[in-house]
């Protein structure tokens, strides 16, 4: 090869090197004033529309404390306003209204209803190519309910084939700390029957008062092999007098269409009349709400015009069954407005130690571009069925490690892959619950994301100072509550 061409070769080769080396150089360049010029944390305050004396307390304590360091930002987050009056909803956790029908009047006393549309012949067999077949040998034990008004269990309602292959049962009836009434079944008590279930009248009628939560499962210790027809079941939820929210297999799953329960129950209404009331009434409380929330939203408006650190979530209705809508929510915004070395995500009745956790950081955290979780995390919490933290959705005895709903701290590379996933991501019970799940499954490449367990981010006997102190108590003195 000519002398020359291989000068030439080697010169342009040394220009590719070069210039490959001032473009690192220059990326190296980038990437250090992009991390400089960002905040390295930016702390997410969760709070409820109408707390405005809480987040003023917020402004006047610890807020005063991140004015000392470079790289800290901070907003409030709410959301927008559910237009159902809280009397008018299944529970004042959700924005669910609910719709009642008509209840007739004490003189005209509607017939005991059954939980089951028995009378429309719902429960039976059906051809095989329906959707929602389910064979019958899956059929469950029992079943959980709410009740929205107070009524009455009259009888209850068990499969024949158990009459036919067992001598007695129990019928155990619990709310939502006890077992409170257990009935013991025989043989020959099956006297009615209707669509395949036998009838068992109660001796003494059971007052379940209003916002009653609680179960009705069947007892026995014998296997038994029912006949393997398919069957359709449909709750008769119409008169919305109560909601059957999950069904009780080996595990407590959220009820739907065709899901058979093995017991049902018959009921009445305790006050036909008080109810027709409170139903007559529905229209008026929505709107006194509706002029009470706008009130809202308007001193919201003036705080963001005051203190410019409140962010409006307009995607998300602003109660307690949205909140894993809203902390993504609140990881998107983040993502997109501050992009941050470190998110912290607190609640607005919480106290943050600036001066301890900026401490902690710089002694503690050695990877700041991992993909990492910190908080103080619970473990092998039982999945709950009754009450504000009832979980329907997630299928096992025990959540995985989930972090402090006061506090947590995601790495940048946690929060971009969050906002990225939101979309797809399945909403459990609480964000906390949520993060826990999301961050079990969750991947980047081969990484998976670290849950770190944080000896002092709650206050204990053991340490002296906490990052993280929940539940302020808001001062009188400096509150702006309406």
């Amino acid at each position: 090869m000519d002398k020359f061409i291989i000068l030439q070769y080697i010169i342009t080769f040394g220009v590719i090197l070069i210039a490959l080396h001032l473009a690192s150089i220059s990326l190296e360049n980038v990437e250090l004033e992009t991390t400089s010029s960002r905040p390295s944390v930016f702390i997410a305050i969760v709070s409820s529309r109408n707390h405005f004396s809480s987040r003023n307390s917020i402004r006047k304590s610890w807020i005063q404390d991140i004015k000392k360091y470079d790289g800290i930002r901070y907003k409030f987050f709410v959301g927008k306003k559910c237009p159902i009056h809280p009397l008018n909803r299944i529970d004042k956790y959700t924005c669910t209204q609910i719709n009642i029908t008509d209840v007739g009047n004490s003189e005209n006393k509607p017939q005991d209803d059954s939980m089951l549309k028995l009378d429309n012949l719902i429960c039976r067999s059906v051809s095989q190519g329906v959707t929602t077949l389910h064979d019958a040998k899956t059929c469950y034990s029992g079943f959980g309910f709410k009740v929205f008004h107070s009524l009455f269990l009259t009888s209850i309602g068990v499969r024949f084939e158990y009459f036919q292959e067992l001598e007695n049962f129990e019928i155990i009836f619990r709310d939502a700390e006890e077992v409170f009434e257990k009935i013991h079944v025989f043989k020959n008590d099956c006297l009615n029957t209707l669509n395949g279930f036998c009838f068992i009248s109660l001796k003494e009628k059971f007052l379940l008062p209003k916002d009653f939560e609680g179960s009705v499962v069947m007892s026995h210790s014998k296997e038994i092999s029912l006949n393997s027809t398919k069957e359709f079941c449909e709750w008769n939820s119409d008169s919305n007098f109560f909601l059957t929210f999950g069904i009780i297999g080996n595990l407590y799953e959220r009820y739907h269409e065709g899901r058979c329960s093995n017991i049902i129950a018959n009921f009445s209404l305790q006050d036909p009349d008080a109810v027709k009331d409170h139903n007559n009434l529905k229209a008026k409380r929505n709107a006194e709400w509706m002029e009470e929330e706008n009130i809202i939203d308007n001193d919201l408006y003036k705080e963001m015009k005051t203190n410019d650190d409140l962010v409006y979530l307009h995607n998300v209705i602003d109660v307690y069954r949205n909140l894993p809508s809203k902390i993504l929510e609140v990881i998107k915004w983040s993502n997109g407005n501050f992009p941050s070395s470190y998110l912290l995500k607190v609640d607005d009745d919480t106290n943050v130690n600036i001066h301890f956790l900026m401490d902690w950081m710089t002694q503690e955290i050695k990877a700041p571009r991992s993909l990492t979780l910190h908080s103080n995390f619970h473990y092998h919490r039982e999945v709950p069925m009754f009450g504000k933290w009832a979980d329907f959705d997630f299928q096992g005895l025990t959540y995985p490690p989930f972090p402090s709903g006061s506090g947590y701290l995601l790495s940048d590379r946690l929060v971009y892959l969050l906002s990225m996933q939101a979309p797809f991501m399945r909403h459990f019970q609480g964000e906390d619950v949520s993060m826990g799940i999301w961050t079990q499954v969750l991947r980047l490449g081969q990484d998976i994301v670290e849950k770190k367990h944080v000896s002092c981010w709650l206050p204990s006997a053991s340490c002296n100072q906490s990052i993280i102190i929940p539940e302020i108590i808001p001062n009188p003195a400096i509150s702006i509550e309406r």
